[in-house]
């Protein structure tokens, strides 16, 4: 059963009286935080509900329980401890009353909230989900509809969802997969100019792997080799991982062989193979070269020049 969480202390650590809008509005909320959890903590990731408990507002047991000296911390006085976390609460005397969050991993005040009433919009009940889990729900039915050509489908799905997110509740990682898969659903739809500008959102949040995606479309679909290859150049000092360098190799290979320059494509694939020998995606890249080279398209008999000592 619910017991109403009653200020038992009245002044802040500073010694100021604790103001009486903010002891009203606090005491006002009690009943509805005590049932319900938080989102929005970056630490634990933005979707992630934590179990909220509030304590006696200006109490200092929690500045007492992890040794802090409350003279550090003036103009706040603890508000709320998190379940099953060394983490809690303060909020601030001065209104709006943001509210920030201490944890035993720095040990130091991080700004959470600008205000009480904007953490109060961060509560979910027992049951429900967050935003950021509902989108990470979302997100896979959209890669089921991408996997299985329905992009229509798949368009329908992400397009809105794209049109509402938000930093404050959903992870940058989010919004990368949904441009990513955006730009591939419009790819699978032949909406190349906008396959093309989702993958660009992907890529501007930091994104390697929306740079691949780009060059895919223009090698493939627009068959613009000259473009890729310039594209290819603009991102090669990029923070990719193996997996997209060796990949990056490929699709500037392609470009090369399809610009008649064998040479320069036979370079790409022996630097990245020596560099990443026995890299699971080299068995792909050669894949990739051999559909090429299969092909009727220009530099196909390049590429199968390559394959005789590429795929060794």
């Amino acid at each position: 059963m619910y017991r109403r969480v009653v200020p038992k202390w009245r002044r802040a650590p500073s010694g100021a009286r604790l103001p009486r809008d903010l002891v009203e509005a606090v005491a006002r909320a009690a009943p509805h935080v005590e049932r319900q959890a938080c989102y929005g903590l970056a630490p634990w990731g933005l979707g992630t509900r934590l179990r909220v408990h509030l304590v006696p507002l200006g109490d200092l047991g929690l500045f007492e329980r992890y040794e802090l000296d409350a003279r550090g911390f003036p103009h706040h006085v603890p508000f709320a401890r998190l379940d099953h976390e060394a983490a809690f609460l303060a909020i601030s005397t001065v209104a709006p009353y943001p509210i920030a969050l201490w944890d035993a991993a720095d040990r130091r005040l991080q700004p959470a909230w600008p205000s009480l009433d904007a953490f109060l919009g961060r509560l979910v009940a027992p049951g429900e989900r967050s935003p950021g889990e509902r989108l990470e729900l979302a997100l896979a039915r959209g890669r089921r509809r991408v996997d299985d050509d329905r992009h229509a489908d798949a368009i329908a799905l992400l397009e809105p969802l794209g049109q509402r997110l938000d930093p404050s509740v959903h992870e940058a990682s989010q919004a990368i997969r949904l441009w990513n898969l955006l730009g591939l659903a419009y790819r699978g739809a032949r909406r190349f100019p906008d396959a093309r500008a989702a993958f660009d959102r992907a890529t501007r949040l930091g994104d390697t792997y929306g740079e691949l995606n780009v060059l895919d479309l223009l090698l493939d679909e627009l068959a613009d080799p000259r473009a890729a290859l310039a594209h290819a150049e603009a991102v090669r000092g990029k923070a990719f991982d193996a997996h997209g360098r060796i990949w990056l190799a490929r699709y500037a290979a392609q470009a090369h062989l399809e610009l008649g320059a064998p040479a320069q494509a036979e370079a790409e694939l022996h630097a990245v193979a020596a560099a990443h020998a026995g890299h699971a995606q080299l068995a792909a890249v050669r894949r990739a070269l051999a559909t090429f080279a299969a092909s009727e398209r220009p530099g196909a008999d390049g590429a199968r020049a390559i394959l005789a000592w590429f795929a060794t």
